[in-house]
């Protein structure tokens, strides 16, 4: 669910960075509920549009629109709704007075039914101009504006999609914005918020601008009229009946003289009467002729976005995820919070990511043709993957035959295929472990032998640990040999020389064939069999600052050798003291909710600048914090149903600061962890502390029955 926030902004600089931080925190702690921002600068002439653009540059959800000069509060509102397109869309100042905390009081209430919901403040903290103003208000748009009686309005709001649709229709010079509300529903719901004080200096409205906005209501009302008409009438029925009186009085009192005096009165009584009138007509036959003369709403300066000045819009702008999983749900929820058009392209299946987009094709993730023919259709503008090797080559082939930023075809082929990277490694002076490429168990064998055992055999067109096995004496090749070439599709596999030290993650993103960000981390193994398998990860890495720039130096070698670029990567290697060694690369994110905790660790959003980066745009990477964290899969040691899950429970883990999330429903088959997709769900926490980790995860495993038993005590088993 997206929700718009539009906030006319004025002399705010101050402000405005706090406002739109507390919304996105609020929107961080409820799942399911995505923000983006509509900043308009009513003609601050302080520092409040570089303030936005600033924000724009930090958050790739947040457009600024520079008005050419002070239009007003709610004709800043109708720019704001031009550039809205949430299914929700929050109307709030930009003061902190309609603070951040109370928005999902306003959200829970309209998704009851209602069309337009309006925040109630039972205190009011304004000053008494400003109170009394508000009260005059209330009782004008009741009668003038027809507002329903039951009703009351505030400055903080929040309406449905097709009322905005309703209501950027309206092009008057002179908008009341409430008036236009009225004007398309009344559906309209109330819902109390505390109303807070202004963190910042005095309201902005004067007595002038408050009259004008009072003067606004006329636009939507010809009562005005209609009480110059009666007042006229009752003028004439009270200028007959004084001179009835005078007659009779005369005709009873003949020695009475008439003064002029009262003559006086009467005539300045209509006098006034009659210039009223012509005041209010003058009012009407004034906007008239500004509506005439095409007088503007408002007047848009210029626009900034996504950190490079660049607005990304929806119509314009089509992205393509490819793969509908687990993997790549925050990938597609990212790019709808950015406001692009989300196409996804995936097997058919009981994939989360489908519901999620705008545009789904069925169509297998490695059938590159096909691919390219819906990319061309749709006229992309970027195209990318996370958490799988599966869909890299359909990847590269549309971005070189389409001209889109990308990693080329050929790199494609050679971070998919682990004999092509080996020998781009070894080409390019990468240091890795000796390895050969090996048609028969045979050759295998003689590898093995030349080598030196310990080995590990591996499939060479497969993601992840399947397929790789390590083989510690001769006997056991064979069945490894066998391990590796079952289900691959190539006529090949690769044994290398199986190295020790610390197992580490790295994961980046490249530019101009230049690392522009870096992300070594620990890596957390699960030994299966004779083979291992990553089941988490966690920041920060604790190494030498010369292993460090050990790794650095290393991953752009590699970069260079597989032709890496303009895309992000994973990678692992082998740390030996300050000795580092080239596992594998890939050229995508990688899975394991390793996006999830950069994005914490550094207080970045990851998977939109891998969004950014599929599009072009250049990376700026503004890191807010080192925040320690770690993540584990929720795994279990057999093949079963979920017979149980306590939700109850969960929550409470959920309440103490960790992220659970649970993959499927009750009932659903799970199997034995053989690699990373066999997960059940993750757990993510914030902590450097692996014992407290694990007492997390403990907790969850008990709240989690597969086969009538709780993972914890299968897992003790």
């Amino acid at each position: 669910m997206l929700v718009s926030v539009v906030i006319p902004c004025y002399y705010s600089q101050a402000t405005i960075g706090r406002v739109v931080e507390l919304v996105m925190a609020e929107f961080e702690k409820n799942e399911g509920y995505d923000c983006d921002f509509i900043l308009v600068n009513d003609g601050s002439e302080d520092g409040t549009y570089e303030e936005i653009r600033r924000l724009a540059s930090c958050y790739s959800n947040v457009r600024g629109v520079n008005l050419m000069r002070n239009f007003g509060q709610h004709n800043a509102l109708m720019a704001g709704l031009a550039y809205a397109d949430g299914d929700y869309i929050l109307g709030m100042d930009d003061d902190m007075q309609t603070h951040p905390s109370q928005i999902f009081k306003l959200i829970h209430k309209i998704e009851e039914g209602f069309d337009l919901v309006y925040g109630v403040y039972p205190v009011r903290k304004n000053s008494w101009l400003k109170n009394f103003s508000s009260k005059l208000n209330e009782v004008t748009s009741r009668v003038m504006l027809n507002r329903p009686k039951e009703i009351s309005s505030s400055n903080f709001w929040i309406i449905t999609n097709a009322v905005k649709e309703e209501v950027v229709k309206y092009t008057s010079y002179n908008p009341y914005i409430d008036g236009v509300f009225y004007r398309v529903t009344h559906n309209i719901g109330n819902v109390e918020v505390e109303h807070f004080k202004r963190e910042q200096g005095t309201s902005n409205y004067t007595f002038r601008k408050l009259l004008n906005l009072w003067l606004a209501y006329w636009n939507f009302s010809v009562i005005p009229l209609r009480i110059s008409f009666f007042l006229g009438i009752f003028a004439g029925m009270a200028g007959v009946l004084i001179a009835i009186l005078v007659v009779i009085n005369k005709l009873l009192h003949p020695n009475v003289p008439v003064g002029w005096s009262s003559s006086l009165c009467v005539s300045l009584l209509f006098f006034a009467l009659i210039l009223m009138v012509l005041g209010i007509v003058g009012e009407y036959l004034g906007k008239i002729i500004q509506i005439l003369n095409n007088t503007p709403q408002y007047i848009v300066r210029e626009m900034t976005d996504s950190g490079n000045d660049e607005c990304i819009e929806k119509e314009s702008k089509k992205i393509m995820i490819l793969g509908a999983g687990i993997y790549q749900v925050p990938l597609i929820r990212a790019a709808r919070k950015m406001g692009l058009y989300t196409i996804v392209v995936s097997i058919p299946g009981e994939y989360p990511g489908f519901a999620l987009a705008d545009q789904i094709y069925h169509v297998d993730t490695r059938n590159k043709e096909e691919i390219l023919r819906i990319a061309r259709k749709e006229k992309i503008s970027g195209i990318c993957t996370a958490g799988t090797d599966v869909a890299v080559a359909s990847v590269g082939y549309v971005c070189e035959r389409m001209g889109l930023a990308g990693l080329s075809e050929k790199a494609a082929a050679c971070v998919t295929d682990k004999a092509l990277m080996k020998s781009a490694f070894v080409r390019g002076h990468v240091s890795t472990a000796p390895y050969r490429e090996v048609h028969f168990r045979e050759e295998a064998e003689k590898a093995a032998e030349e080598i030196g055992y310990p080995v590990v055999v591996k499939r060479v067109d497969s993601s992840g640990s399947r397929g790789i096995t390590i083989v510690e004496k001769p006997e056991d090749l064979k069945k490894a040999f066998l391990n590796a070439a079952q289900d691959s599709q190539r006529d090949y596999v690769i044994v290398e020389k199986f190295l020790t030290g610390e197992e580490i993650g790295v994961d980046g993103v490249v530019q101009n064939g230049k690392i522009v960000f870096l992300a070594p981390h620990k890596k957390y193994l699960y030994s299966c069999g004779q083979t291992t398998v990553p089941a988490g990860h966690g920041f920060p890495l604790q190494i030498s600052e010369e292993a460090e720039e050990e790794i650095r130096h290393q991953m752009q070698l590699a970069v260079n050798a597989v032709g890496l670029d303009r895309c992000s990567f994973n990678a692992d290697v082998i740390c030996d003291g300050n000795q580092v060694s080239m596992l594998e690369i890939g050229g995508r994110t990688g899975a394991t909710c390793i996006p999830e905790l950069i994005s914490l660790h550094y207080g970045i959003d990851f998977y939109e600048k891998i969004i950014q980066n599929a599009l072009g745009l250049p990376l700026v990477f503004l890191e807010k914090r080192r925040m320690p964290c770690m993540a584990k899969l929720l795994m279990s040691p057999v093949d079963g149903r979920i017979t149980g899950i306590r939700e109850k429970e969960l929550q409470h883990i959920r309440e103490s600061g960790a992220e659970v999330v649970i993959d499927f429903q009750m009932g659903h088959p799970v199997q034995k962890m053989q690699n990373g997709t066999d997960r059940i769900g993750h757990v993510i926490a914030e902590t450097d502390s692996e014992t407290e980790f694990q007492k997390v995860l403990d907790m969850v495993y008990s709240c989690i029955d597969i086969n009538g038993q709780s993972l914890e005590e299968l897992w003790k088993k």
